[in-house]
C-alpha cells in the first residue's frame, strides 16, 4: 500500500483488495477493525469518518496510515484478527486473547448455557472446575452469572494462566476464579483432601485428531496453540482421560459438560455410558445444529 493513501476511503479500500486477494472472507469488516484500531477509535466512530455523496473521507495521518498497513500486513499472512486486535468478545464480554491461549468462539457458549442450566438453583456455596481454561473465558462468564459459585480454572499453561488471570481481574471476579496450573484433574486428584466436593465440572478440551491438521484453516493451523488443540490420533486423547478423573472428583449428581467435535459426539457419548456411571448422558447442538456439547450427571463415585 502507498504512503499517498492517506484518507479513511482510501486506506479501507487497498486494505480491503489485500485482504480479499489473501482468500480472507470477511476483508472488508477485517479492514474496518484493524483500522479504528490504529486511529483508537471505534467502527462507528470509524464510519462517521468515511466520505459520502462525493465528499471524501476524513485524512488520516501518515504515522496511523502506516501502523494500519503493517496491521494488513499481518493479517494478510493469515494472523487471527484476534490476535492482531489483543482480544475478543465471550458471552458480552471483552476477553483479552494472546498467542498463548485458543480464540474464544461462539460455540463455546453453547457450554456456558448448558452450565448455567444444569447447575442447582442458588443456595448453599457451589464448586466447578473448568479444566484447560485458556483464555479464562467459562470461567469467567460462569462466575460473571452465578455470585454463588467458586470456579477453579485449571490450564497446563503459565502463559495461559496469566492471561486469565488478567482477564478475571478485568471483569472482577477474580475473587471468586481460582488459578492453578496442572494436567487435566491431576493437581486435584494428587491432593484430594485440598477441594471441596466439586458440583460440576466443564471443559472445552482438544478436540483435533492429528491427521486433521492439514484440513483446519491457517489462523488456526499456523497460529493458535497446538496443546489446546490436538487431542491424538483420534482426538479422544484428553477426553478418554478426563472422564475417569471426573469421576473421581465429582460429587453425587454432579454434572460434566464437554465441548465435543461434532463427528466426535457420539463417541464421547458411548464412552461415558460404558462407564456405568453416569446417567442423563445427552448431546446439545450448537446454532447451526451440529452437535457441540455432551453433558451427563455422576450417579456414583468411582471407587478407587
Amino acid at each position: 500500500m502507498p504512503p499517498e493513501a492517506t484518507t479513511v476511503d482510501v486506506l479501507l479500500a487497498k486494505g480491503e483488495v489485500r485482504l480479499a486477494a489473501c482468500g480472507i472472507e470477511s476483508a472488508r469488516l477485517d479492514a474496518e477493525l484493524l483500522l479504528a484500531h490504529a486511529l483508537r477509535i471505534d467502527r462507528a466512530r470509524l464510519a462517521a469518518r468515511l466520505g459520502s455523496g462525493g465528499r471524501p473521507g476524513a485524512e488520516v495521518p501518515e504515522r496511523e496510515a502506516a501502523v494500519f498497513r503493517g496491521l494488513v500486513k499481518r493479517r494478510a499472512l493469515r494472523e487471527p484478527i484476534a490476535y492482531i486486535l489483543g482480544s475478543k468478545e465471550f458471552w458480552s464480554l471483552d476477553m483479552e486473547v494472546t498467542p498463548a491461549v485458543l480464540i474464544p468462539r461462539p460455540e463455546t457458549e453453547v457450554l456456558v448455557r448448558e452450565a448455567l442450566v444444569h447447575l442447582p438453583p442458588p443456595g448453599a456455596p457451589l464448586n466447578v472446575v473448568d479444566v484447560g481454561t485458556g483464555s479464562g473465558v467459562i470461567a469467567i462468564a460462569l462466575a460473571s452469572e452465578r455470585r454463588d459459585i467458586m470456579v477453579l480454572a485449571i490450564d497446563s499453561s503459565a502463559e495461559a494462566l496469566e492471561v486469565a488471570k488478567r482477564n478475571a481481574a478485568r471483569h472482577s471476579v477474580q475473587s471468586r476464579v481460582y488459578l492453578m496450573q496442572g494436567d487435566l484433574l491431576m493437581g486435584v486428584l494428587d491432593h484430594e483432601e485440598r477441594f471441596p466436593p466439586f458440583q460440576m465440572v466443564v471443559c472445552n478440551p482438544p478436540y483435533v485428531a492429528l491427521n486433521e491438521r492439514d484440513s483446519l484453516m491457517p489462523e488456526v493451523r499456523d497460529h493458535e496453540p497446538a496443546g489446546a488443540l490436538y487431542a491424538g490420533d483420534d482426538g479422544m486423547e484428553a477426553i478418554e482421560r478426563l472422564v475417569p478423573q471426573a469421576e473421581r472428583i465429582l460429587a453425587p449428581g454432579g454434572a460434566l459438560l464437554l465441548e465435543v467435535a461434532s463427528p466426535r459426539a457420539s463417541e464421547t457419548v458411548r464412552l461415558l455410558e460404558e462407564s456405568g456411571l453416569w446417567q442423563d448422558v445427552a448431546i446439545v447442538p450448537d446454532l447451526a445444529g451440529l452437535p457441540r456439547v455432551v453433558r451427563a450427571r455422576l450417579s456414583r463415585k468411582r471407587v478407587t
